[in-house]
């Protein structure tokens, strides 16, 4: 363990969002297909996995594609909020995790299928398989369609499935001077270096 304590970041939560859907969604998208009726030979698996910010760059990629991201926690500290200390020591939060993908079909008709499919697996694997940090857990919150420009959508279909990951331990408060008068290596070199000053 470092001075820090243990910590926990929304990049880990995308990440670990991006590895189960790359072990699980291809699987889940031909099993989604033949349930519900919708030719699975018109089904492509990804071709891009990717965490971003937003749909900026898109047309750029190779489709169909998945990506992972995130605006912040669902909420600011305070009373009511979703992010906060517990138990004292420990502090929580609940981040907005959308997963968007996009596909392209070859009308109107079979790329609204294919975001369908894509949603309903995405909200399958994630449910069901959810992803394996530890104290993490993962809520469906939202569906919503069309989220390509408008001119892209006769045959690019968008979807955003949202998703909050709740997390238990975001990091602890770990008693500061204490911790930096036991002169772990890690606090060392920081003091060496000047990064971090003693006080007492």
């Amino acid at each position: 363990m470092t001075w820090l304590g243990p910590v926990l970041g929304v990049h880990q939560v995308r990440a670990d969002a991006i590895a189960t859907l790359q072990a699980w969604l291809p699987t889940a998208l031909i099993d989604v297909a033949r349930q519900t009726g919708i030719d699975e030979t018109i089904v492509e698996l990804p071709r891009s996995w990717r965490r971003v910010a937003s749909w900026d760059s898109v047309a750029e990629d190779q489709q169909p594609l998945v990506f992972a991201t995130s605006s912040g926690t669902t909420s600011t500290s305070g009373a009511g909020a979703n992010t906060g200390r517990r138990r004292s020591s420990e502090w929580y939060a609940e981040w907005e995790v959308p997963i968007l993908a996009a596909v392209r079909g070859q009308d109107y008709d079979q790329t609204a299928d294919l975001v369908s499919v894509y949603a309903t697996a995405i909200r399958a694997v994630l449910v069901q398989r959810p992803p394996s940090l530890d104290g993490v857990r993962w809520w469906w919150t939202s569906e919503q369609f069309d989220a390509l420009p408008a001119e892209q959508q006769r045959t690019w279909g968008g979807v955003v499935v949202t998703f909050v990951a709740s997390a238990d331990r975001v990091m602890v408060d770990v008693g500061g001077h204490a911790d930096l008068n036991s002169r772990t290596p890690e606090v060392a070199a920081a003091l060496d270096r000047g990064v971090l000053t003693r006080t007492s």
